[in-house]
């Protein structure tokens, strides 16, 4: 009974691994016909591959691209879904996802894959960098489609702001306000640009009117270039505060980035004595401790 166990085990491997070669040797034949601007030829490999192995995410980032190629961008779609949800940690899947939703007109989702696509940490090193300008030039159709949304020039700041415009960046951060005064994000992003400018006094006042705004999501917007060089501004403000609380939450938060969490637990309790019921405050404090 034993033999036949072993026996069976052993044909099930044998099975498998000539199974994942097969599946190895048809992606790789379908690279090659896509390099070769083969893509139906690539495409009918691909779909072979996936038959033998449906696990593999590059073989479903592989057959989108083809399709995409084919101007089949919906199907692309579909796959670059299929291959994030093997392997969401490859920011071009991303990046091509975006350009495929570009192509369809869905341009709110292109920028939401973009986003993605920066933000996201590879497993592996990726050797070709997304192309700016590019995503720019679908920012700047989402803008021109939707030109009443403070959403897409907030966003396009914030690529700007990677390209070095910084000016470019203010006025859509500007823009972005002046269409949604409580957009907190833009304000964050305001403040950014104006720290990346030297203009430090403006950052932290751009800064306080984002908490001010709402102070419970203030440590999701992301880091400020630089929050040591912040805490002098945050320090003064306090001395001269005369018991004000947005300086000390402001610097607590600050803090917290620096990983000063002493000191930022003893700006929360101070917190906490002047405004006892707030469930944020109390919250955090919870967490510090």
């Amino acid at each position: 009974m034993r033999e036949i166990v072993s026996i069976m085990m052993f044909l099930i491997f044998m099975v498998t691994a000539y199974s994942q070669e097969t599946a190895d040797a048809l992606y790789k034949s379908a690279q090659e016909r896509f390099l070769s601007d083969d893509f139906k030829g690539a495409l009918e490999l691909c779909n072979q591959a996936i038959a033998v192995n449906d696990k593999f995410s590059d073989t479903y980032f592989l057959r989108g691209k083809c399709k995409y190629q084919l101007q089949d961008y919906k199907s692309a779609i579909i796959d670059y879904n299929s291959a994030i949800e093997l392997n969401s940690h490859n920011p071009d899947y991303y990046f091509q996802r975006g350009n495929a939703k570009n192509k369809a007109n869905d341009y709110y989702g292109a920028i939401e894959d973009y986003d993605l696509s920066m933000k996201v940490e590879p497993v592996v090193k990726i050797s070709d960098k997304p192309d700016y300008n590019s995503i720019l030039e679908v920012y700047n159709q989402a803008v021109s489609q939707f030109p009443d949304d403070p959403k897409t020039y907030s966003t396009r700041g914030i690529l700007k702001i990677t390209l070095g415009d910084y000016d470019g960046a203010i006025a859509d951060f500007n823009k972005a306000i002046e269409l949604q005064p409580n957009y907190d994000r833009a304000y964050f992003g305001l403040g950014n640009v104006k720290y990346l400018k030297g203009d430090v006094a403006g950052a932290v006042a751009d800064y306080n009117k984002a908490v001010e705004i709402n102070a419970s999501r203030a440590l999701s917007y992301g880091d400020v270039p630089d929050y040591s060089k912040l805490m002098d501004f945050y320090n003064k403000m306090v001395e001269v505060s005369a018991g004000d609380p947005k300086p000390y939450l402001m610097r607590g938060l600050a803090r917290l980035k620096l990983k000063d969490y002493n000191g930022a637990l003893m700006d929360y309790i101070y917190l906490a004595e002047i405004d006892p019921g707030n469930p944020d405050i109390l919250n955090k404090l919870g967490e510090i401790r």
